[in-house]
């Protein structure tokens, strides 16, 4: 063969080589700058600031405080406290009303549901590791008001709303607080399993359209390995919620939730034992005459006292004309109530949560309790 077609054969040949590597670099800087985009927007999930940076960190095989809250329109709806023990399955959680007074170290004065709006959020965390007289190692911030856009970008429907339309579905008017909390709960724990469906490039893939909807100090990894840890958990058996201990106090701008400070320490010990049972002396209990049978009631109230229990108040039930007596539980655990119903011949238990409960159980002394003695 000529020496001239061997010379342009090799030509033709590193061509087409050289056109395939600026290719291949073309290709790989178009993923690294996809790739920094899409990390970028998972990345917004993690507040970045110095403070979120600077919250304390859990000792080894202590347990953990989230600070897990809701707002809609910057203001908050729910706030919860939660507690993971490394040594325990059940998780420990006190629930704080958004109406409760915030009394922080700056001394002042705001209500839970407006301090994210006057103050930010670093002031709201801060606030209520005051408040609970704790640390606070982690928060998880929800902005309801954008789950109509995630949901619809997600596609996600549940088999409890059958429509995109979530908030109408959490805020119906018809529904009680603690109603309105389980829907709100219902649906976080519907759009959290739905984006732990899958591969991992799927999860990443889903959590990406959420970051409008989360704020955290976790990082996105650390979302999704917290939401993996409650995927095959029930709620009802695995968490344990009682609320701040407090009472209604009224004033010129209207009723707020007053702390019983005095109450808390105990309340964070519990939330951080490994025992899933609250200590009889931190169960409250309201005493009221449902038959109409002078001092039954407080005969009642002096048993429950001998035996642990605190009574905070005896009076009288809304009439005189209950025929069993009731035990009824305030909080979305029984174990505190079937306690208590031990104690109450023939009694019935009922459960009717109460978000702004002043005590865990509710005992109404019906006519048939002198009877069963």
């Amino acid at each position: 063969m000529p020496a001239y077609y061997r010379v342009k054969t090799k030509r033709r040949r590193l061509k087409k080589g050289r056109l395939l590597f600026l290719l291949a670099v073309s290709a790989f800087i178009l993923l690294l700058f996809f790739t920094a985009r899409f990390l970028g927007s998972l990345q917004e999930l993690q507040d970045r600031s110095d403070w979120a940076k600077s919250l304390p960190r859990a000792g080894r095989g202590k347990p953990q405080h989230f600070l897990l809250y809701t707002l809609n329109e910057e203001q908050v709806t729910t706030m919860y406290l939660f507690s993971l023990h490394p040594d325990r399955q059940a998780v420990h959680a006190v629930h704080i009303p958004p109406e409760t007074l915030l009394n922080s170290s700056s001394e002042k004065e705001t209500l839970v549901e407006t301090a994210y709006q006057l103050d930010g959020r670093e002031f709201l965390v801060t606030s209520a590791a005051d408040l609970l007289q704790t640390d606070i190692h982690a928060f998880v911030e929800i902005k309801e008001d954008q789950l109509p856009e995630v949901t619809a970008a997600l596609k996600l429907t549940t088999a409890e709303t059958k429509t995109l339309d979530v908030l109408d579905y959490i805020y119906d008017a018809e529904l009680s607080a603690p109603q309105q909390t389980e829907r709100r709960r219902q649906v976080l724990t519907a759009l959290a399993d739905h984006i732990i469906q899958g591969n991992f490039l799927q999860e990443i893939l889903r959590l990406r359209h959420v970051s409008p909807l989360v704020r955290s100090s976790l990082t996105w990894r650390n979302l999704l390995k917290l939401s993996k840890s409650f995927a095959k958990a029930k709620f009802s058996e695995t968490v344990k919620i009682y609320s701040l201990p407090g009472s209604v106090a009224v004033s010129t701008g209207g009723n707020y939730w007053h702390v019983d400070a005095e109450s808390v320490p105990a309340l964070i010990e519990w939330l951080d034992s490994a025992s899933p049972q609250m200590p009889r002396e931190q169960i409250t209990v309201e005493v009221l005459n449902g038959c109409g049978i002078t001092g039954l009631a407080n005969q009642v109230a002096q048993i429950l006292r001998q035996e642990g229990f605190t009574v905070t108040r005896v009076t009288n039930a809304d009439n005189f004309a209950y025929e069993r007596s009731q035990v009824i539980c305030r909080t979305n655990d029984m174990e505190p109530a079937k306690e208590v119903a031990v104690l109450i011949p023939n009694a019935q238990l009922i459960k009717e949560e109460v978000s702004d409960a002043e005590v865990l159980v509710t005992v109404i002394v019906g006519k048939n309790y002198k009877s069963s003695e």
